[in-house]
C-alpha cells in the first residue's frame, strides 16, 4: 500500500516514479532530458516511454536507466535500491501529524472497563 508520499516499495523492482516525482520533474521533461544527454543512444525516447518504463510495462537497459538517473539527479542504484529521502517539508508534515495524532505504529489500547456496581454491593465488608 503506498504511503501518502507515495513511497512504497514498487512492484517493478525500480523506484523511477518515487524519483522523479521527487524530482519535480514531468515524464516528458525527463524524456527531453535524456534526448539531449543522448541516452540511450540513438533512441527516441517519449512521455508514454516513460510512463510504460515506470510502470513495468517496458523493460529498461542500462543507457535508459543511466539516463534517467542523470535526468532526475541520482545514481542508476539509487533507482533500483530504494525510494528517495523524504524532503525536509515532508518530514515536518509527518512529525506535526505524530504529535497531533500519536504514533501510528503504537499497539492501540482499549478503555479500562468500569467496574460493575451490583458487583461492589455483593461484596461482605471485612473486618
Amino acid at each position: 500500500m503506498a504511503s501518502r508520499y507515495e513511497f512504497a516499495e514498487t512492484e517493478h523492482g525500480h523506484y523511477m516514479r518515487a524519483w522523479r516525482k521527487r524530482s519535480g520533474l514531468s515524464q516528458q521533461k525527463v524524456a527531453d532530458i535524456m534526448v539531449r544527454a543522448g541516452r540511450p543512444p540513438r533512441q527516441s525516447m517519449s512521455k508514454s516511454t516513460i510512463s510504460r518504463i515506470e510502470n513495468g510495462l517496458l523493460p529498461y537497459s542500462e543507457y535508459i536507466l543511466g539516463g534517467f538517473a542523470l535526468a532526475v539527479g541520482c545514481t542508476p542504484a539509487q533507482l533500483l535500491n530504494g525510494p528517495p529521502p523524504m524532503a525536509s517539508e515532508q518530514i515536518l508534515d509527518a512529525l506535526q501529524i505524530w504529535l497531533a495524532e500519536g504514533d501510528p505504529a503504537a499497539p492501540v489500547k482499549s478503555p479500562p472497563r468500569a467496574r460493575s456496581s451490583a458487583r461492589r454491593k455483593s461484596r461482605k465488608p471485612r473486618g
